[in-house]
Order: C-alpha cells, then structure tokens, then sequence
C-alpha cells in the first residue's frame, strides 16, 4: 500500500492487523516506504492514523523532517524560538487558545507549547478527508472513504501526540540530527511488527 501510495490498500493491511509502526527487514515503516516512492498524501494519511515520524529504518534514518515540515512545526517553532528572543508574548487569539486547549495545551507551565496551536491552525487535509461548513458556520470534517464526520481536524492526533511527548521531556519529534532525516533511495522486504 505505502509502495503504491493506496489508501484503500492501507486500510485493508489495518483491518488485517498491521499496525501503522510495522516494519520490514530494513526496519521501514510504511512512512519510509510511502516517503521513498513519492507519496506524501499517503504519508500524511499515515501520520493522521498515528504514525511514529521518529522511528528509524536500519540505517538510522527517520521521516521527522518532512513531518516537521509538512504539519508546519518547523515553522511555528522558528517563530515561536523569534519571538521568545525579541522577548514578544505568544499570540493570544481565542481560536489558538482555544485549540491549544483542545491539543492538551492547557494550564499553567504550558504556554511554551502554544505555538503547536498555531501549527495546528493550519495543518493539511490527509488525502481522503474534506472540509464543511454546518449550516451555522461550524467547521467539520468528513472523510469520503469511510463516510464518517468529526469535528476534530484529522490531523489532531498528530499535535497531541506532539504536546504528550514534550510534556513528558521528549523532545524527539522536534530535536534531530542532520544524518537522521528521511532519504529516498531504500529496499522493501516481508513486513515484521516493531515493539
């Protein structure tokens, strides 16, 4: 499925008990793989099931790069790094406050991690869900493949994942070394589960 960049495919491996992190001999996973042969919608719709960007492949490479950049991290970091430098506050518009808290971004001790909420803000669609409006204005999601609606972005689980590891200390999905970045070029070989 990741080879072909097929979201039919992925579903069918998921219901057949892969698991979104199951890796081949090379210690792929299906990020890798859908990386390596150009599908980045596929990959994006791996991230929104809860794929691990982090995880590396026998040659110590990761897709925490491209998931930084795709899912806007890297960007609202860089602002928020500026912003702490030129001593400027975190923006505090309703929505991303409102978001940061739905992402776990609450509290006091938190606002450090606001700007997740502004990377949030502008996360991209996984190929296999659209954007509607309600009849009073209110923003859902519906995903054409499965036929269901919600009203939380797709892409959620990503930045709450990201906000439980940094509450934790893990500060690996934003902290990488320059030789660890997802490189295409890589083999795939029978699948095995990863623990």
């Amino acid at each position: 499925a990741a080879r072909r960049g097929d979201v039919v495919f992925g579903m069918l491996a998921m219901d057949a008990g892969d698991t979104i992190n199951t890796v081949n001999n090379d210690e792929e996973t299906a990020l890798h793989i859908a990386l390596d042969n150009g599908h980045q919608d596929f990959a994006l719709w791996l991230l929104a099931r809860g794929a691990n960007p982090v995880l590396k492949d026998i040659r110590g490479q990761d897709c925490r790069t491209w998931a930084n950049e795709i899912m806007g991290v890297r960007g609202a970091l860089q602002k928020a790094k500026e912003r702490e430098e030129r001593g400027g506050l975190a923006p505090q518009s309703a929505d991303i406050l409102a978001l940061a808290d739905h992402l776990g971004v609450s509290g006091s001790g938190d606002e450090h991690m606001i700007w997740i909420a502004e990377a949030a803000l502008n996360a991209p669609l996984p190929p296999d869900w659209v954007e509607h409006t309600d009849d009073e204005g209110a923003v859902f999601y519906y995903n054409k493949d499965t036929g269901k609606s919600t009203w939380d972005h797709p892409m959620d689980v990503f930045y709450r994942t990201l906000v439980g590891r940094l509450k934790k200390g893990d500060r690996s999905w934003i902290e990488s070394k320059a030789d660890s970045s997802k490189k295409p070029g890589a083999k795939v070989n029978s699948p095995k589960a990863k623990g």
